[in-house]
């Protein structure tokens, strides 16, 4: 395969080179402006001489160390077309148990895409989160955020009211991804963006196909930030889930925002007077602040008393949702 398949890796070293050392091609931060560059698996050798660390002493001139040793690269003229560029495909090659050249390219890329660190996490079939629903409160969070109030009153008791178990349905059956077994408390981590994390106080399987799992905390979700489960599982064959942002989900809330900017002030209770005027603009999971399954003037009320701090866990007026979490 000369010499293009030689000539190709200065191509491909030049590129990097100026990512990790000149800077000039950034992958990351304001100025990203390029994909993320790396090494695939090296397809050039010196013909039928065979790469190794020649540990046995043999032919000195051709010792190299590489990272892929086992494959014991070499190529035959069989691997290749009559071009002698392109890789023979199974039809061209008739010598009794010869490998063609595209049989050897294939399982080159196939093997360093199941093994590489970078390229494994999108390549192997990984379990996903295929959805997160609250259990027990009137509407899930619209947009991953819950903008009714966090609490009421019962007789002479405030008590709270944000969503505290949710359903977390995967998209195959998973299990621990430390012990193997069945998912319980260590499966899930909890993370904050500000106040106090709540823990998992239990796990419940939904069913029997291990892929359906309803995750309590210990408390609601912290009013005001975001609240993290992360999950920590594997499916049957040991592959792990596909890390951040796919093995998490984040949870917002932000009482009394009514318009939905993630900002609750005197703007909210003009969009309730908007919905009190016209009720086809009324969004229950965003409307119904009081959570009572209909959208009224008490709910205008009720904005009002979470702007001035009634009965809630804050005075929410002026008070805006921080940034989302983002993938590490």
């Amino acid at each position: 395969m000369e010499p293009w398949a030689y000539e190709s890796g200065f191509t491909t070293q030049t590129l990097i080179k100026q990512q990790i050392v000149d800077g000039t091609l950034p992958w990351s931060g304001s100025s990203a402006d390029y994909p993320w560059l790396s090494w695939g698996p090296y397809l050039w050798s010196n013909g039928i001489k065979v790469w190794t660390n020649c540990g046995n002493g043999t032919d000195q001139g051709n010792c190299i160390t590489l990272p892929y040793e086992s494959e014991r690269l070499f190529w035959e003229c069989v691997n290749a077309c009559a071009d002698g560029t392109h890789p023979s495909d199974d039809d061209t090659v008739t010598c009794p148990g010869c490998v063609s050249g595209q049989t050897k390219v294939g399982n080159l890329l196939y093997n360093f895409f199941k093994t590489d660190l970078v390229a494994k996490e999108w390549f192997l079939e990984k379990p996903l989160i295929r959805s997160v629903n609250p259990v027990a409160v009137e509407y899930p969070p619209g947009n991953g955020i819950d903008r009714l109030q966090d609490k009421k009153r019962q007789g002479t008791t405030v008590l709270d009211e944000g969503a505290t178990t949710f359903r977390i349905k995967f998209d195959k059956p998973v299990y621990d991804q430390t012990t193997g077994n069945a998912l319980t408390t260590s499966s899930f981590e909890v993370a904050v963006t500000g106040g106090t994390a709540p823990s998992i106080s239990s796990v419940t399987a939904i069913g029997s196909n291990n892929d359906e799992f309803d995750v309590a905390l210990s408390s609601m979700i912290v009013p005001g930030q975001w609240t993290t489960i992360i999950c920590k599982v594997k499916d049957a064959n040991g592959n792990v889930i596909r890390s951040d942002p796919h093995d998490r989900v984040h949870l917002g809330f932000l009482p009394g925002d009514a318009d939905g900017n993630k900002t609750v002030n005197t703007a909210d209770v003009d969009e309730m007077d908007a919905v009190l005027a016209n009720p086809s603009l009324g969004n229950v999971a965003r409307h119904d602040i009081n959570r009572n399954g209909s959208i009224t003037s008490a709910d205008r009320a009720r904005l009002v008393e979470l702007l001035q701090g009634t009965d809630t866990t804050q005075a929410w007026n002026n008070y805006s949702m921080p940034a989302k979490p983002q993938p590490q």
